[in-house]
């Protein structure tokens, strides 16, 4: 993905986290310590910071600082997108919405499980490997919440997937 790309999913991020703030009640969102600095009620002030790290990609001559800046960017941009995307499921089911999108983000949320699955077994393979550091013990813990939250995600979309075939079902039991 080029910069031109990237800089027009900001952009509809941006505008799907205006959308959401205007409909949400003010809630502590629950993205993790060490992946936003931003402590926020909203979601805006999260994309202002994604996109502050966008701005900081390619501007340092030390590559592993360009190395952290890309790695902290997709980190941040995956964890906006999962948490949008699992907000539009956890609300009331829009008719429009059918059941080919729902098991299209179905798809879409196992393969980031497979992804965070793979994710945990690294980090707790580095942290036995690494005994000493407090830091990679925080990293597993951070990894598995990760996981979690987007294996709650998969129940609620499967949860929503069912009720729609069975409403699906009844009503052509009854034409």
């Amino acid at each position: 993905m080029n910069r031109a790309q990237l800089q027009a999913k900001l952009s509809t991020l941006h505008a799907n986290a205006e959308r959401y703030d205007r409909s949400a009640k003010p809630a502590a969102l629950p993205f993790d310590e060490q992946l936003f600095f931003t402590r926020s009620e909203k979601l805006l002030p999260y994309v202002k910071e994604l996109n502050d790290n966008f701005q900081q990609l390619g501007h340092s001559a030390n590559s592993e600082r360009n190395d952290y800046f890309a790695e902290r960017f997709v980190n941040q941009l995956q964890a906006l997108e999962r948490f949008l995307a699992s907000r539009e499921h956890t609300q009331p089911s829009s008719p429009t919405q059918s059941l080919l999108e729902l098991r299209e983000s179905l798809a879409q949320h196992r393969e980031w499980e497979r992804k965070l699955c793979e994710l945990v077994r690294n980090k707790e393979n580095l942290a036995s490997q690494n005994q000493q550091h407090l830091e990679s013990a925080n990293e597993v813990v951070i990894a598995q919440q990760r996981l979690n939250r987007c294996r709650n995600a998969i129940y609620q979309l499967e949860e929503t997937i069912a009720q729609q075939e069975g409403f699906v079902r009844g009503q052509q039991k009854y034409q």
